[in-house]
């Protein structure tokens, strides 16, 4: 999974154990910078939680639900994407898709195995919680595929486990998204080649950390990023290579861009922040649409400007307004 997904944003873990304690004492010590977790004591109400994720799911989450559902294949990757994203930063219910199911095996009258064979969406991720090892049948359920990881209850390191396994998870829910939105749009290996070069990889996750952002969505192959923090404030990232770089200069040209902005692009230091849905602008009006250039070097050479409001998305709902970050469901 060396490679930036197509979308991030939090979303939910699902727990089920039997002890309302043990869940109650969870509760007390999980991270919950980028997640939200539903905590159940029954099977039956986590198969209604999953019920409940599914007929809410969002943006590409809808295609295994519905596998009737077609993209329209006339469509610009950029024009599709454009308009989920106007959608989907709106809709809370985005936090509420279920990605990952931790499952105490010991319980009834669904043990864990049992219920992960109700799980029927293939992007959710299966954990396995028990108390007893039972090496054989844990080894056997992962090569059925079954589960995706166990954590023994009894492990001192449980938490710390628990945490690093739901991150994983959490990365592995969104690749798995990415590669079926890719696959549905035709989207070619070489022009999202720059989510997996190791140099605009490291460039990203420092630009994420700079802003305190935990949220994004590729805008185009590879004209950006739209990234938003807790509080819903949107920055756009411009990603050019050298060969978008030219066709611009030439562009500055053709649509009369003041000398000193044609100067600048010429040389590289600046470039035009505007998204590709837009309207290319007139002569007077790309002094106000360029942006000092950074350059990332890697397996290509990137130039990269981060504006903020670039991508004019409005009524964004952030993930600081979503309440009930750990809803604790127990059975009566």
């Amino acid at each position: 999974m060396e490679t930036i997904p197509l979308l991030y944003h939090p979303v939910t873990a699902l727990v089920v154990d039997s002890s309302a304690a043990f869940l109650r004492s969870l509760a007390l010590h999980l991270p919950g910078n980028d997640r939200v977790y539903c905590l159940c004591s029954h099977p039956m109400l986590a198969l209604e939680k999953l019920k409940q994720s599914d007929e809410e799911a969002t943006f590409i989450n809808q295609m295994w639900v519905n596998p009737t559902r077609q993209l329209d294949q006339q469509q610009s990757a950029v024009t599709a994407k454009h308009e989920n994203i106007q959608g989907q930063l709106r809709d809370k219910s985005r936090f509420g898709n279920v990605f990952a199911v931790v499952l105490e095996h010991e319980m009834s009258p669904l043990n864990g195995l049992q219920l992960c064979k109700r799980i029927v969406n293939p992007f959710v991720q299966k954990v396995l919680l028990t108390a007893s090892v039972h090496e054989q049948m844990i080894d056997r359920a992962k090569q059925q595929g079954l589960v995706d990881a166990v954590i023994y209850k009894h492990d001192p390191n449980m938490l710390q486990k628990l945490s690093q396994v739901l991150q994983h998870a959490q990365e592995r829910y969104f690749h798995l998204i990415s590669a079926a939105y890719s696959e549905a749009l035709q989207i070619e290996e070489e022009a999202k080649a720059f989510l997996g070069d190791r140099a605009f990889r490291d460039f990203f996750a420092q630009l994420r950390q700079g802003l305190g952002t935990i949220e994004h969505h590729v805008y185009g192959y590879p004209d950006g990023f739209v990234l938003v923090d807790a509080s819903g404030t949107c920055h756009g990232l411009c990603v050019q290579t050298k060969e978008q770089f030219d066709t611009l200069a030439a562009s500055s040209i053709l649509q009369q861009a003041s000398e000193q902005v044609q100067h600048d692009i010429r040389k590289r230091r600046k470039m035009l922040c505007v998204p590709r849905a837009c309207c290319m602008p007139q002569a007077q009006q790309w002094d106000g649409h360029v942006q000092p250039a950074q350059v990332v070097s890697g397996l290509d050479t990137y130039y990269c400007a981060c504006v903020r409001g670039m991508f004019h998305v409005s009524e964004v709902t952030g993930f600081a307004t979503y309440e009930n970050k750990i809803d604790l469901r127990l059975a009566s």
